[in-house]
């Protein structure tokens, strides 16, 4: 019989098969990527998933550049909703965690956030947006392409 690490992989060596092959990147994504690059605010990838899915996923929407920090929660004692990857990523970045602005679209992702007392824009998964728990985002946006000059001034 297997064990749960040999699932778990073979878990992983399909999902990495399946983005590496078709996944696309969410609308908006390299328009927010570019505006903070133009205004030369550091940014990092604090992610849930593996380094090597982390790998995958930036190469194949070709945006490895645009990040100072990548940074997986498997280093971590806890994953989200536990904010310690996104603390380690702020430090990393020489960032103090209130000074940060995430970009989540999970529940976890939103709680991991305000944990760590970060302001958070929550851009939710299509079954998350009826969520009233959402309310504790400091914004919501149904789509990253909503993200403007105009929201960025609000924080």
């Amino acid at each position: 019989s297997s064990t749960l690490s040999e699932i778990v992989q073979l878990v992983d060596a399909t999902a990495h098969r399946f983005i590496a092959e078709s996944a696309p990147a969410r609308l908006g994504v390299y328009e927010v990527l570019e505006f903070f690059k133009q205004k030369q605010i550091p940014l990092a990838l604090a992610s849930s998933s593996t380094m090597h899915l982390i790998n995958i996923v930036v190469d194949k929407l070709k945006i490895r550049s645009y990040f100072q920090i990548l940074y997986s929660a498997e280093f971590e004692e806890y994953g989200k909703p536990h904010p310690g990857v996104n603390i380690t990523a702020a430090h990393r970045l020489g960032v103090e965690p209130m000074n940060c602005l995430v970009f989540e679209d999970s529940w976890n992702g939103l709680l991991a956030a305000k944990a760590g007392a970060m302001k958070c824009i929550c851009v939710p998964d299509e079954g998350l947006r009826a969520d009233k728990r959402l309310v504790i985002a400091d914004l919501i946006l149904n789509s990253l392409k909503d993200f403007d000059e105009a929201t960025w001034n609000k924080f």
